[in-house]
């Protein structure tokens, strides 16, 4: 092209044709030049040279190149068979008809890509389509055969290489799917799609940084891609992280893809911003009114504006498509559960043994599930699930099933084994992670309340936890003469809802010094973790005494909370362990609460102890720090 400018060469090669108007080669090169240029549609000079030249199957390979970009799939087929009368040994032309018909017809594709194959065996594009026709087709033997040759006959085709990666027709990676990633990435580090699928590999085994840094790669490479960037925002998410700005920019990349929408307002409900959330969905749903994701998102959302009949409404909607029926039909139990309908929301519970992202449904055990059978001469495996605050709350259901006979083995996180290792009914307690004695049937302990068909604490919320012996800290004692009061005011940062069950500093700050402003008050801080350090940063005072060394475990914790006179703590474990052994409990909730705690009372019927504070409005910890310090006499 003259000077590398498209628009003055088609001005030249217009002027050429003038005089040469037969000259096939000319006109062939003014359609490049005006498609370079983005100016006149080169379509009709690509059909003249097929016109000047009908013999010549380079000519109509680039008018079916054309028709197909130009999503003309019908009369690509046309003009692609009438060359192949013409010229059948040509075999791009092969393989251009059976890529054209591959989308809709992968069983017709087969003979014209095996007969571009015939007839040029090393063409890696013809090999590549030909494994994409047979995942198509479900074949997965015939895929990973084509591949192999591929590799064999193009080791420099990296695309090869990311094929043989993946499997049939879900495109999930198999055995050595690695070792095939890095080798074609060693062809092509350049190669998105190899980044991609690295990826994808490291976050199926489990290794987020990793998949961090690879996906970063991408964005490098592909600025805008939506997947990258999806990815990012997933893991930002399941760290309880904000993913919303990540999700926001693959929406705005993608403004019509409706899993997109739908993620982001995944995100923006747990925000708080259930408005926008909201209307996030609604645009998802424009785009796909039958998305299961959106619909289990605006079921969310309104749950999370305390439209419970609204929120259980459209979770029954996306529980009759597939892909997301157990998780919407999980996420209406708790809705369910937190109005009140708990036979309703415990049935509906047991949907998360189906759901991936579920604790209980990656455990794998040898025995079957129990389901009530009789128990009389068996053994019964219950395992801890969630948090730890769940495994002390839920214990209490184990002495109604050692009643029913056999024997108990309780198997819950290492932390907490010396606090339960003597509870009622359990035969033997186990670490998880170690090795389990024979039994006949498992169960998860959330799982007790609706096989028992007891939906709330059988004891009424009496204490049932009995501590085992274990001296007083020497701080502790100086500190008896005043009202002992322990304070929690962060939950488990690993846990994704953390920041709605965590008080702000400048709230914490208030609450204690409200607290020490009573002189007869001596505070416990019993928060261990990140964040530990913040009430004696901004509080300098001899009556905030921190948990001592070797009384910073489960069992130690209980035993200085048996001696405090209340426990004030947001929802974590603390408000469990206290309540479990019936000391004073005040419990300070998210304007939505977790299930177990219900709506509108202040009393709750799992601990009789406790009382609880609710927000107002969502954040709004000054309100719930006013009446706090308004109760205490």
């Amino acid at each position: 092209m003259a000077s590398g400018d498209p628009r003055r060469s088609a001005v030249i090669l217009r002027r050429l044709i003038a005089l040469t108007p037969a000259d096939a080669d000319r006109t062939a090169f003014l359609a490049v030049a005006m498609d370079a240029a983005r100016s006149d549609a080169p379509m009709p000079w690509l059909r003249r040279t097929t016109t000047i030249e009908p013999d010549e199957p380079i000519f109509a390979t680039n008018l079916i190149l054309a028709l197909r970009r130009a999503g003309n799939g019908p009369l690509a087929v046309r003009y692609a068979r009438r060359a192949l009368a013409r010229s059948p040994a040509f075999p791009s032309l092969w393989l251009h008809l059976g890529e054209i018909v591959l989308p809709e017809d992968p069983k017709g594709a087969l003979a014209p890509l095996r007969r571009a194959l015939a007839l040029e065996l090393g063409d890696s594009a013809a090999l590549l389509s030909l494994a994409e026709c047979h995942g198509q087709l479900d074949d997965a033997t015939a895929r990973r055969r084509v591949l192999k040759l591929l590799a064999v006959l193009s080791p420099e085709a990296a695309p090869g290489h990311f094929a043989l990666a993946t499997g049939g027709r879900d495109g999930r990676p198999v055995d050595g799917a690695e070792i095939a990633v890095r080798r074609g990435l060693a062809v092509d580090a350049m190669d998105a799609r190899g980044w991609q699928l690295a990826a994808e590999l490291a976050s199926r085994s489990g290794r987020p940084e990793r998949t961090r840094q690879l996906t970063q790669t991408v964005l490098v490479l592909q600025p805008d891609d939506v997947n990258g960037h999806t990815m990012l925002g997933t893991l930002a998410f399941e760290a309880g992280r904000s993913g919303v700005d990540r999700f926001a920019r693959a929406a705005a990349i993608a403004p019509r893809s409706s899993e997109a929408l739908s993620n982001l307002a995944n995100a923006l409900y747990r925000e708080d911003r259930s408005g926008e959330a909201m209307r996030r969905s609604r645009q998802a749903l424009a785009f796909d009114p039958a998305l299961p994701g959106a619909l289990n998102n605006f079921g969310a959302a309104l749950h999370s504006l305390l439209d419970l009949p609204g929120a259980r409404a459209w979770l029954t909607r996306a529980m009759c498509l597939p892909g997301m029926a157990k998780e919407a039909q999980w996420n209406r139990a708790l809705a369910n559960l937190l109005s009140g309908r708990l036979q309703e929301g415990w049935r509906d519970f047991e949907a998360r043994w189906s759901v991936a992202t579920s604790d209980v449904s990656s455990r794998r055990y040898e025995a079957p599930r129990w389901e009530g059978e009789a128990l009389a001469g068996r053994t019964l495996l219950l395992h801890a699930e969630q948090g730890f605050g769940d495994t002390i709350q839920f214990v209490r259901f184990i002495p109604a099933i050692a009643a029913r006979g056999g024997d108990v083995i309780l198997e819950i996180q290492p932390a907490l084994v010396p606090l339960l290792r003597t509870f009622p009914g359990v035969s033997r307690i186990v670490a998880r992670g170690s090795p389990l004695p024979r039994f006949d049937f498992h169960t998860s302990l959330m799982s007790l309340p609706w096989l028992l068909g007891t939906f709330e604490d059988p004891a009424s919320g009496a204490p049932y936890l009995t501590l085992p012996p274990r001296p007083l800290p020497e701080a502790v004692g100086q500190a008896m003469s005043g009202r002992r009061i322990g304070l929690v005011w962060s939950g488990n940062p690993q846990h994704r809802d953390n920041r709605k069950r965590s008080l702000p500093v400048d709230d914490l700050v208030r609450l204690a010094e409200g607290l020490l402003s009573r002189a007869d008050v001596s505070l416990f801080s019993l928060h261990t973790g990140p964040r530990s350090e913040e009430l004696r940063d901004r509080i300098r005072s001899g009556r905030i005494i921190d948990l001592p060394l070797g009384f910073q475990d489960f069992a130690g914790t209980a035993a200085i909370i048996s001696a405090l006179d209340l426990v004030i703590t947001v929802d974590t474990v603390a408000g469990h362990l206290s309540g479990a052994i019936g000391r004073p409990t005040w419990i300070l909730l998210h304007h939505v609460p977790d299930w177990r705690w219900r709506l509108d009372q202040d009393d709750t019927s799992w601990y009789r102890s406790a009382r609880l504070f609710r927000q107002s409005l969502a954040g709004d910890w000054a309100s719930v720090v006013d009446r706090v310090l308004a109760a205490l006499p």
